[in-house]
């Protein structure tokens, strides 16, 4: 008994594994779950790019620009500055919710253990980088890149004593 019961979990799990579909549609990242990619499927409205479409490209990042109060920042850009997918440019869509994995910009097809250094930047920022070492897992690493408001000049530059105090 204990063994047909065996038996028939495995042939349950095989049948569920090959009716899946591993194709993914227009460039906005995979529709369903498959053995070589084990990510759910990316919202239409999110933006996203693939980097290698080989079995063993894996990994995956889910990348927001965030300012100092931990808001998505409109208008920021990411690039990839080295590592796998170098030269990728990409805005993420502003309307992030770190919790919902919504907005931010999905970067798949990567290859698990092999690092990639993105930059961001947004008009009123100071330019951030980080690397990332992708891993493949269910759900995406989260990639948060925190950018520093750009300031004006101080009107009286330290260590210059312009002013004169009255007596």
């Amino acid at each position: 008994m204990r063994c047909g019961l065996l038996l028939f979990a495995a042939l349950a799990l095989v049948g569920c594994i090959d009716s899946v579909s591993s194709a993914p549609t227009d460039g906005v990242g995979p529709t369903e779950l498959t053995p070589f990619n084990p990510m759910p499927p990316i919202p239409g409205q999110i933006p996203s790019a693939q980097i290698d479409a080989s079995a063993g490209a894996t990994g995956w990042l889910w990348v927001t620009v965030l300012d100092g109060g931990g808001a998505c920042i409109d208008g920021a850009v990411i690039e990839i500055v080295s590592g796998q997918g170098k030269g990728l440019k990409g805005t993420p869509l502003a309307t992030c919710d770190a919790w919902d994995m919504e907005g931010g910009y999905f970067i798949y097809g990567l290859v698990p253990g092999d690092s990639l250094t993105i930059r961001a930047s947004a008009a009123g920022y100071q330019d951030g980088e980080k690397t990332f070492l992708p891993s493949s897992a269910e759900y995406p690493q989260a990639s948060i890149i925190k950018l520093s408001e750009q300031y004006g000049q101080p009107s009286i530059p330290l260590g210059d004593p312009t002013l004169e105090l009255s007596h």
